[in-house]
C-alpha cells in the first residue's frame, strides 16, 4: 500500500514590501517632495507563490534651478583734454554695470532621494566708463565797464490850445472893444465938461 500525503497549510501569507524610487522635477522648489504614486506591498501565498505584486512607490523630489545674479560695478578712466576748459567734464562713454550669474541645478539619486547640485557660472563683463577732464587754462579777459545810460528827455508832446474862432473875428471883437472903451471916454469927458 501507497500512503497518500496530504499537506495542509499551517502558514500565513506574507507581505512583500514595496521598493521606493525618486525622480526630480523642476516644477517644485529644492528639495520640496510629492508622492505621486504611492507604494503599495505585495502579497505572497505561504505555498511561495506571489497573489499581489508590489508597487513602487515612486516620489518626485523639486529640483527647481536657482539663479543668483551679482552686479559688477564700472570702472571710470578719466583721461585729460586740453581742448576743454579746466573744470569741464564730459562723459565720452556711459558706464554699464556688468553681472555675474550663477546658476545652481540639481539632479535626484534614484534610490536615496539625495539632492545633487551642480554650479555654472556665466560672466558679462561691465563697461567702462570714459571721462575727458578741461586742462585748458583761459587768459583773464581785461574787464570792460559797462557805459552807463543817459536818457534823453522825451518830446512833450504838443498841446493844442481850442480854437475860439477865426483870426478875423478876433479883430473884429478887439475893435468893438476899443470901440466901446472909446465912446465910454467921450461921455466921460462932456459930462465934465458940462459941469464945469
Amino acid at each position: 500500500a501507497i500512503d497518500r500525503v496530504i499537506k495542509r497549510g499551517s502558514g500565513e501569507e506574507t507581505q512583500i514590501p514595496y521598493q521606493t524610487r525618486y525622480k526630480g522635477d523642476e516644477s517644485l522648489a529644492k528639495g520640496e517632495r510629492v508622492v505621486a504614486i504611492p507604494g503599495q506591498v505585495g502579497i505572497k501565498h505561504p505555498n511561495g507563490t506571489v497573489t499581489k505584486e508590489p508597487v513602487t512607490e515612486i516620489i518626485l523630489v523639486g529640483t527647481k534651478p536657482e539663479v543668483v545674479v551679482e552686479e559688477l560695478d564700472f570702472t571710470i578712466l578719466c583721461e585729460a583734454d586740453p581742448t576743454l576748459p579746466v573744470g569741464t567734464t564730459v562723459i565720452v562713454q556711459a558706464g554699464e554695470k556688468g553681472q555675474k550669474i550663477k546658476t545652481i541645478t540639481y539632479r535626484v539619486d534614484e534610490e536615496t532621494g539625495e539632492l545633487i547640485a551642480e554650479e555654472t557660472e556665466e560672466v558679462i563683463a561691465p563697461v567702462t566708463q570714459l571721462v575727458k577732464q578741461g586742462t585748458k587754462v583761459e587768459e583773464p579777459q581785461p574787464e570792460v565797464k559797462p557805459v552807463a545810460k543817459v536818457e534823453t528827455p522825451k518830446a512833450q508832446p504838443k498841446v493844442e490850445l481850442p480854437q475860439t474862432g477865426d483870426v478875423n473875428e478876433n479883430n473884429l471883437a478887439l475893435l468893438g472893444l476899443l470901440g466901446l472903451t472909446g465912446a465910454g471916454l467921450l461921455a466921460v469927458g462932456r459930462r465934465k465938461r458940462q459941469t464945469k
